[in-house]
């Protein structure tokens, strides 16, 4: 359990227990006890549910780097939502495909397992930015799907560069936007659709069939049926104008 709880940044013993198929009592019981082991810290913020995370002594006992506790109060519910879809993802993933999450795409690209970061250009220091994917997706042949949960709102520009470095990555063969509303779906797929057909008009890339990555848009499993049906529709209508680039 402890290797599986630092793979993110902090879970619940709501995720926990959908994990390992225990009931949240249990769960609860386990990762209390790993806790007064010293192994895992715990943060409380008011009303919401108890997060957990790999303390120092779990870190050293895992062979990994010390690493600050991380705050609770950012990005909560992306962080738990990217916990619920790698288990929804292992639970239901063809033979042989790996799941994996940033943190493990950090280590593996540490580690000389080739490249998980896409470059984003017009941030950083230096005009240059990497972007991780919140989770990958590998298969036996080393082919990698990029899978982003993308709920609160960006700035366009920022979340057009974000894209454009999806577009122009080659570590990817499919890059996976899941939102929850439509508005944003609706921005992503208009990003998506004028940079892939930018880069189909480019005359360099036409003499030597240089492609745009497949990057799409679709529903986050949890959005509502009249959302998902929006979202469907939207990339339905994407469609004829990827075919025409």
């Amino acid at each position: 359990m402890l290797e599986w709880v630092a793979r993110f940044r902090f879970v619940t013993a709501a995720a926990t227990a959908e994990q390992f198929g225990v009931d949240v009592v249990n769960a609860r019981r386990r990762l209390k006890r790993m806790e007064q082991a010293k192994l895992l810290g715990v943060m409380r913020s008011g009303g919401t549910a108890p997060i957990f995370y790999v303390a120092s002594a779990g870190r050293q006992l895992l062979g990994l780097p010390w690493r600050a506790a991380p705050r609770g109060d950012l990005q909560r519910a992306h962080e738990l939502a990217i916990v619920d879809q790698v288990t929804r993802f292992e639970r239901h993933a063809a033979e042989g495909v790996r799941v994996l999450t940033e943190r493990e795409c950090r280590r593996a690209e540490a580690d000389g397992a080739g490249q998980f970061h896409v470059t984003v250009r017009g941030e950083g220091p230096r005009g240059l930015a990497e972007r991780w994917p919140d989770i990958v997706l590998v298969d036996s042949q080393d082919r990698r799907v990029a899978v982003e949960l993308e709920f609160s709102p960006k700035h366009t520009a920022r979340l057009q560069r974000i894209v454009e470095g999806f577009l122009d990555s080659r570590e990817y063969a499919q890059v996976l936007y899941l939102v929850d509303s439509v508005p944003l779906a609706r921005r992503l797929t208009r990003l998506i659709d004028d940079g892939t057909a930018r880069r189909s008009a480019n005359a360099t890339n036409r003499m030597f069939d240089i492609r745009a990555t497949d990057v799409r848009v679709l529903a986050w499993h949890d959005a509502d049926q009249a959302v998902t049906e929006a979202i469907d529709a939207e990339r339905a209508r994407s469609r004829p104008r990827e075919r025409a680039a």
